[in-house]
């Protein structure tokens, strides 16, 4: 049930109280005429509500019917994840005459934004390009425009910067802890393949590792981890390290380490991502 669809309910039950009140007036009260015309004012209030409350409905339910689906086909421009064509496609259920279609993107979570003409293919088709940054996630928003109304509608993001941070597969385990002294692990790195033309080579790898605020320990992984390569392109690093804990006696430290890495490609690229284990021991 839609909350304009709940007002309408809510408002019909008011009319049938007050005809109930009526009734009881007309019976126990002797100046009806006066009460009569109290009653009809308010009904007549309510029944404008209930019109404009159906306008309401009727404008979701044409926003609600507006599209039949939506896609982004994002395309890695020179496989150097710097910046990325993202093609829109919109099929719409059904379009007045001279309806416009237009889509709105902005950068999530900052000002500003961009507004973008849809190009028809067909009749209930449409599309358009947009070049993005893969630094960044983005909103997208759609409105359609056409003599009686606009309806906006939200579309699902466009995530380039979550994609990027899936380039690179992280597992992180911990091997052998004592309580208040010391914590072994492993970490496993994995550098995706990418589909065409270029690899991206890592230069790079580190990590800082923080209990709480503190910094801990700062480890390199590509000067120390094992490496396992394809056609000359390093593909998955082994790192095998150990962390000094002495003076933090804390049962659940393993839950509270923080690992932030430090990626970088050979193109100068940089890669900020944040694990914690997902695995503890006990000691």
């Amino acid at each position: 049930m839609t909350q304009s669809s709940g007002k309408i309910i809510i408002i019909m039950m008011a009319i049938l109280l007050i005809l109930n009140g009526y009734i009881l007036l007309n019976f126990f009260s002797s100046d009806t005429i006066q009460d009569i015309s109290r009653l009809k004012e308010q009904i007549y209030f309510l029944e404008d509500e209930i019109y404009n409350l159906k306008q309401d409905l009727k404008t979701e339910e044409e926003k609600s019917s507006l599209i039949s689906s939506h896609n982004y086909d994002i395309e890695n421009i020179g496989n150097e994840y710097k910046n990325a064509n993202v093609a829109v496609q919109v099929e719409f259920k059904k379009l007045k005459n001279k309806s416009t279609p237009y889509i709105i993107y902005s950068i999530a979570e900052k000002e500003g934004t961009a507004k973008v003409k849809l190009d028809k293919v067909s009749e209930l088709k449409y599309t358009t390009e947009l070049n993005l940054s893969y630094n960044d996630n983005y909103n997208v928003k759609l409105f359609m425009e056409n003599d009686e109304v606009m309806i906006g509608e939200e579309l699902s993001p466009i995530k380039l910067a979550e994609e990027l941070a899936r380039r690179f597969t992280i597992h992180m385990y911990p091997t052998e802890f004592e309580k208040g002294k010391e914590l072994k692990y492993e970490i496993q790195i994995f550098n995706s393949p990418i589909e065409d033309k270029k690899d991206l080579e890592i230069n790079s790898i580190k990590a800082d590792i923080y209990y709480m605020d503190e910094k801990l320990d700062t480890i390199d992984i590509t000067k120390n981890a094992e490496k396992k390569k394809l056609k000359d392109i390093t593909k998955e690093y082994f790192y095998e390290g150990n962390l000094g804990i002495e003076g933090i006696d804390d049962e659940i430290i393993q839950e509270k380490l923080l690992f932030k890495f430090i990626i970088k490609d050979k193109y100068g690229k940089v890669y900020n991502l944040d694990k914690k284990f997902k695995e503890f021991i006990s000691n």
